[in-house]
């Protein structure tokens, strides 16, 4: 009995803490459930580790009561655990310029997606493009696909019309099935631990690590990124030709935090003088958290179609989406090896594209010793997992620091890939498949063979 009410006001003060640390307007039904085993582990853990004696003394003898003496370590264990369960709540914001002028607005669409407000995308012809003049839309802006052969065009639509049905209906009907929600894509690492200042979190040499190896031949390599921009004049960076095109809006802030981080992980992979191709894709949403519109994408991907680049990584994460899959599987057609996170919203929560895609190699994170990420996602599209916790790479300003995420795990296996397409040049092997000479070196961390978890394995290069 003493021990029910012991937990009772561990719960009641943790909870209240918890209120205070995130706010529960922010925090979606896909989120709480991650939570609420955040607050209550720590507690059952707790009261499991304290003899039942020591319990009946601290209740008996008010004067030096049980809760002061145990929340400091329950508050930093919940402090990093609320903070990392606040990763994957999607908010829709509204991006200003310098000028604090509203250039970009974001919108959560009735599946809980999230949106450019109004904005729907759709693949058309030349022929097209003459009737959307007259359509009840406006047009932002087009681009030829040359990947789909196609016309890219990016419409705005009046509030009511703004629903699949209600545009389906005023669209020619070859058009219909051409047609997506202009949604907004997230990077995966852990903004807890790294910002655009590039202040670099503290963390002991036990707790960090490096995905460095030597590379399997010195024959300089080539690799795509479709990322946030680079700051190329990193020192960590100098071993590589960095080539980038941006393609977001110039009124749009940019951000470099995450293709430095990106950029840095590539490097530690690539033979020297390697060529990075990267496509800038994201604009900053906030100071931890970059955004990309599916139309920036998919141009982002037929220009890295025209750079002729073997392996592309992906470190983002988002919903389906009928013209990212389309430009997806083009992409694979043209022998490309895709490469992608798998996303830092859960083991709960649904599959992520473009990692979900079949044509996609989805990876997914652990730590030095082989353990998952813990906000890592589960499910078919792990096909394997690699360093992505406390790993020491580039970050902005020149400096260098730990980040995690699934993000950080995907260039790892990306960059290895591009190096030894690079040494095995000629080779047959199925471009979407892991090849022999990596799996080998994974380590069955999971049920065996193949799980949701570790996919294949967990691959822990040796240093």
């Amino acid at each position: 009995m003493k021990l029910s009410l012991s937990t009772k006001l561990l719960s009641r003060s943790l909870i209240a803490a918890a209120v205070v640390l995130s706010p529960i307007s922010l925090v979606n039904a896909q989120v709480l459930p991650s939570v609420t085993r955040s607050v209550t582990q720590p507690i059952e853990d707790l009261t499991r580790r304290l003899p039942a004696n020591r319990v009946t003394e601290r209740l008996t003898r008010p004067e030096k009561p049980a809760l002061p003496e145990l929340l400091p370590a329950l508050t930093s264990t919940l402090t990093a655990d609320l903070s990392n369960a606040l990763l994957p709540v999607k908010q829709a914001i509204s991006v200003v310029d310098s000028l604090q002028q509203t250039v970009l607005r974001e919108e959560i669409t009735p599946q809980g997606e999230l949106a450019i407000a109004r904005e729907w995308v759709v693949y058309a012809s030349e022929a097209d493009l003459a009737w959307f003049e007259q359509s009840p839309f406006s047009v932002t802006k087009q681009r030829y696909v040359s990947l789909l052969d196609s016309w890219l065009v990016n419409i705005q639509v009046p509030d009511a019309f703004n629903s699949l049905n209600r545009i389906k209906a005023a669209l020619p009907a070859h058009l219909q099935s051409q047609l997506g929600r202009n949604h907004v894509y997230l990077t995966q690492s852990n903004p807890a631990e790294a910002n655009e200042e590039g202040a670099a979190v503290k963390e002991s040499a036990a707790t960090t690590s490096s995905v460095e190896t030597k590379p399997l031949c010195e024959t300089p390599a080539r690799i795509g990124m479709l990322d946030s921009a680079i700051e190329d004049t990193h020192p960590l960076l100098s071993t590589l030709q960095v080539r980038e095109h941006t393609f977001i809006d110039a009124s749009l802030p940019l951000s470099r935090a995450h293709g430095t981080a990106v950029a840095g992980i590539l490097q530690q992979q690539l033979a020297h003088n390697s060529q990075v191709v990267n496509a800038a894709v994201f604009y900053a949403r906030t100071q931890v958290s970059q955004g990309a519109s599916l139309f920036d994408l998919v141009s982002g991907l037929d220009w890295l179609a025209s750079q002729q680049v073997p392996v592309i990584n992906m470190s983002l994460t988002g919903p389906d989406n009928p013209l990212l899959a389309k430009a997806i599987a083009g992409l694979s057609s043209k022998g490309v090896t895709l490469i992608a996170a798998v996303g830092n919203a859960g083991p709960a929560a649904p599959p992520l594209f473009p990692a979900a895609y079949p044509d996609v190699i989805g990876v997914s994170a652990v730590d030095a010793q082989g353990n998952i990420y813990r906000w890592a996602n589960q499910g078919e599209q792990v096909a394997l997992s690699a360093p992505g916790v406390s790993v020491l790479t580039a970050r902005v300003k020149g400096e260098t620091g730990p980040e995690t995420g699934t993000s950080i795990a995907s260039p790892a296996v990306a960059g290895w890939l591009a190096q030894w397409r690079t040494c095995q040049s000629g080779s047959d092997a199925t471009k979407t498949a892991i090849p022999p000479a990596l799996r080998q070196q994974l380590q069955d961390k999971g049920e065996p063979g193949w799980d949701p978890v570790f996919g294949e394995g967990a691959w822990l290069p040796a240093k």
